[in-house]
């Protein structure tokens, strides 16, 4: 009885699945997104990690109070705001 290799013609060996998956991502890509991962963690030095710190209860009142008068009304109305 044949095996679904030889049935599908399947002839490949392990080593080759190996090498061929070292080399899907190329370098130039991986070297590009490590310096872009610094450049975002150099940023995060200088202006500090908690100014990343958001969530919805607080991010959301700030961007609308920096947006038109209309949205600053109901943000105000709805925060509690003065």
């Amino acid at each position: 009885m044949q095996s679904v290799n030889d049935i599908l013609e399947f002839h490949f060996l392990p080593s080759a699945f190996q090498q061929t998956a070292q080399k899907i991502i190329p370098t130039t890509l991986t070297q590009l997104n490590d310096i872009r991962i610094d450049k975002l963690k150099k940023i995060t030095e200088q202006v500090g990690a908690a100014s990343f710190n958001f969530n919805g209860n607080n991010l959301i009142p700030q961007v609308f109070k920096n947006s038109n008068p209309p949205f600053k009304l109901i943000i105000l109305a709805l925060t509690g705001e003065n």
